[in-house]
């Protein structure tokens, strides 16, 4: 009997989107366990999942990095802090429940195909994300992954000037914050959005492995990828504005112009607020 993957949602709030994506997956993957880990959710999902509250994973590394917390991005400083701080509350499911690997997943995510058999693509890497920065769908293979990104976010808010060994290099956190804090102030001069995020630290984890040991989910692999944004063309043809999706034997399908063929989406990203309301559309479950 083959393994069934771990599959972990991170959310806050109750918006009604969240049925969607939570129904979704639970069509594809029937028998797999849903650990949904925040302070809410609708009733007539919630037998569906394993509930967590949030703040029973709130451990002391956990509370360090939100005393010390500074917002160096133009977004909203509570949304860059749960971002972040969601990873500290995985890992410290993980290691409650002993998890040899799992599938995250931001809520805004429809996944479409079985995470089992496609799990089996990243077996060999320590963790995949998306476009090189991206953990908004992510296999992560080994706790210790979630342990160097944690240890990094609490050495680059709570003690700078502390070396780090992260992967197989011991990082200068001191100039690694200089350098990131002044992309920053830069960014605001030219009027650009952006900073750091949890995105900032998940492309740091990245540079600090060996090549070949982090997996990307938006490589054509077997005639199937996971979805960077349903917003970004990543080479694929777009129609106003959005990737251009057809719904082929119950997965989308997109013609890609890199590869010359059509290819299969196991997952799509509705980021932003507009975006959203296009997942009840998008949904393949009865």
């Amino acid at each position: 009997m083959s393994k069934k993957v771990n599959i972990v949602f991170f959310h806050i709030g109750d918006q009604e989107y969240v049925t969607h994506t939570i129904r979704q997956i639970k069509s594809t993957n029937p028998d797999s366990t849903i650990h949904f880990i925040g302070d809410k959710l609708h009733d007539d999902v919630l037998k569906e999942v394993e509930f967590h509250h949030y703040e029973d994973l709130v451990c002391d590394q956990a509370f360090s990095f939100l005393k010390w917390f500074q917002n160096y991005s133009t977004n909203d400083g509570e949304f860059e802090k749960i971002c972040i701080l969601r990873w500290f509350c995985i890992r410290n499911l993980w290691k409650q429940k002993g998890f040899e690997s799992i599938f995250y997943a931001d809520c805004d995510v429809m996944v479409y195909c079985d995470l089992n058999e496609e799990s089996k693509k990243f077996e060999k890497y320590l963790f995949s994300i998306a476009a090189g920065t991206a953990a908004h769908n992510t296999f992560i293979n080994t706790v210790y992954v979630l342990e160097d990104f944690c240890n990094l976010v609490e050495t680059f808010y709570c003690s700078p000037t502390k070396p780090l060994p992260l992967g197989d290099k011991v990082v200068n956190i001191k100039l690694y914050k200089e350098n990131t804090v002044n992309e920053y102030k830069t960014r605001l001069t030219q009027g650009l959005s952006g900073g750091v995020s949890d995105m900032k630290f998940w492309q740091k984890l990245k540079l600090s492995y060996p090549a070949g040991a982090v997996g990307e989910m938006c490589e054509v692999r077997d005639g199937s990828t996971f979805d960077h944004t349903i917003s970004e063309c990543d080479g694929y043809e777009m129609e106003h504005g959005l990737k251009k999706l057809g719904l082929q034997n119950g997965f989308p399908m997109c013609y890609n112009r890199i590869v010359k063929d059509h290819v299969k989406f196991n997952t799509i990203h509705f980021q932003g607020i507009k975006l959203k309301q296009l997942m009840n559309e998008c949904k393949t479950y009865e």
